[in-house]
């Protein structure tokens, strides 16, 4: 929510993941869970896991799995 309103209602999906509308700024907006850099590092140090099974594993790219790896 951009403007901390709590007019908002659905607004369709995109990719699967739900859309959100704020009725006050008509702002589109997703609730999409952050992912934790240092956990993704113990799956990828700790669990043997590749870029690729993490990715699945989170729904997300392995570009992206990369990103907070490396960084």
């Amino acid at each position: 929510m951009f403007c901390s309103s709590n007019h908002i209602h659905k607004y369709g999906t995109q990719n699967g993941i739900q859309r959100y509308k704020c009725l006050s700024c008509n702002k589109l907006f997703t609730f999409k869970i952050k992912l934790d850099p240092i956990q993704l590092w113990r799956e990828y140090s700790q669990g043997k896991q590749t870029y690729k099974q993490l990715a699945e594993a989170h729904n997300c790219s392995v570009r992206t799995i990369q990103r907070h790896i490396l960084n």
